[in-house]
């Protein structure tokens, strides 16, 4: 998925994408800064010359974007999935 707006603030669009297993080349700001794992999981771009950079690397390589894409549904799963959810709202409700 490429999504490059700039100061987006959680970036669910990149979320969503992550987490069906798709690698993102995304903008270097806002929420994606969060939810991307730069080179892992996608990748961050400030400029055109690494957009392009970043999207030829996917294409060239298809088993490292598909491992990137596992890379990220995992990091979803660990960092934004449900149970990461119900831990946070159990620790501010105990607080």
């Amino acid at each position: 998925v490429v999504y490059t707006p700039r100061r987006e603030y959680f970036g669910i669009v990149s979320l969503e994408a992550i987490h069906a297993g798709t690698p993102v080349v995304l903008s270097d700001s806002g929420g994606p800064r969060k939810t991307v794992e730069h080179g892992a999981t996608g990748y961050l771009t400030g400029d055109e010359g690494t957009f392009t950079d970043a999207l030829g690397e996917l294409l060239k390589d298809p088993q490292r974007a598909a491992e990137m894409g596992a890379a990220g549904w995992e990091r979803v799963e660990t960092n934004f999935g449900e149970a990461k959810f119900k831990e946070i709202w159990n620790d501010i409700l105990e607080g």
